[in-house]
């Protein structure tokens, strides 16, 4: 009988392999210089605001943003919103960990609400006809094949976070972000912008999906 299969697609009796080790220590070390960074601010929170506050406050402000486009108000004030809710999330995190309340519940949380996030911009963005289907097509066949990984391999699809994945969600909320200002200046360069930061994003998903598809990610913690 083959050897059960743990985490990650790997045998619980094997190590991790080295670039996910390598991918683990530089997501150790970016926390670390984000958490310092964040240090003044994180005092600055009172106790009573916990990062789930904070989670669920970036759900209401991207709610508040895309409500404020479906209603026709300014465009400027819908990119405020959801910068806010960009800055939040960047904070929850290193919240979290400063007070010893990370827990799995927490992430999924957080990531439930980075999809929202996400999910609400590039709505606005396609209903503005600023990606075209060769970029959504770049942007959708990673995901795909992610999905076909975490299924083969039969791993989380909810999985933890690292500073890759963490790159290519500041890469698509910037696009997004970026692309939509463009329009509110009514600048075709920074529109392009916008699609260049979108088409990065795409590239780094395909090498994530090649992490993921070889079982080189790191498993999502017990």
């Amino acid at each position: 009988m083959a050897a059960e299969v743990g985490q990650g697609g790997r045998s619980p009796h094997r190590g991790p392999t080295r670039p996910s080790t390598v991918l683990e220590r530089i997501t150790y070390r970016e926390e670390r210089l984000r958490d310092g960074l964040l240090g003044v601010l994180l005092q600055a929170i009172p106790p009573s605001v916990t990062p789930d506050h904070l989670t669920m406050l970036r759900v209401a402000l991207a709610a508040a943003g895309a409500l404020t486009w479906a209603a026709g108000g300014p465009l400027r004030l819908v990119l405020w919103l959801f910068a806010w809710a960009a800055f939040s999330d960047f904070v929850d995190g290193p919240l979290a960990r400063r007070r010893g309340l990370a827990s799995g519940t927490g992430g999924r949380l957080d990531q439930l609400a980075d999809v929202l996030l996400g999910g609400a911009l590039g709505v606005i963005v396609l209903a503005e006809g600023l990606v075209d289907r060769y970029l959504v097509a770049a942007m959708v066949v990673p995901q795909a094949l992610s999905l076909l990984a975490s299924l083969l391999r039969r791993t989380a699809v909810v999985e933890r976070p690292t500073t890759l994945v963490r790159l290519q969600f500041v890469l698509v909320l910037s696009g997004f972000w970026v692309a939509l200002l463009g329009t509110s200046m009514r600048h075709a360069a920074v529109i392009a912008a916008g699609r260049g930061l979108l088409y990065a994003e795409a590239s780094l998903a395909l090498v994530l999906a090649t992490l993921r598809l070889g079982g080189w990610y790191p498993p999502r913690s017990p």
